[in-house]
């Protein structure tokens, strides 16, 4: 029997971080499966048409942005999306929009620029709520 997919979305306006982003978590997580997105409406998309696991998402982005995106998913009449794993990875270190982003409840916040070991320590513990036998 094939272990469980964690389908991940990556949602960065920065083509180069998000094959950063999943060059990364491919290497360290090979259960995780990437899906990409370069904005907000993409990514509502891709939450409409496919069950995700983990949502990565920058915080900057045209469009609809990171903090945007995370209020849609938490108020989505749809639970699956309602209930996806939320990492904001962003390079915004405001103490206004990190509270923010806690008040609707993200998961986790990674400031940029950050290293494959953090990203990878902050996912993992993000996968172990998914699945506390990973």
């Amino acid at each position: 029997m094939n272990p469980r997919v964690i389908k991940t979305l990556v949602v960065d306006d920065d083509q180069n971080m998000r094959q950063l982003v999943g060059t990364i978590l491919r290497h360290q997580f090979p259960e995780i499966g990437i899906i990409e997105s370069c904005d907000g409406m993409r990514a509502m998309r891709e939450l409409l048409a496919n069950k995700i696991d983990i949502i990565l998402c920058d915080l900057y982005m045209p469009g609809m942005n990171g903090l945007e995106l995370l209020e849609v998913v938490r108020s989505s009449e749809h639970e699956r999306i309602r209930l996806a794993r939320f990492l904001m990875i962003t390079s915004a270190s405001d103490k206004k929009m990190v509270e923010s982003a806690r008040g609707l409840k993200v998961d986790d916040y990674i400031l940029k620029p950050f290293n494959g070991v953090e990203l990878c320590e902050r996912l993992g513990s993000i996968l172990r709520k998914i699945d506390p036998n990973n």
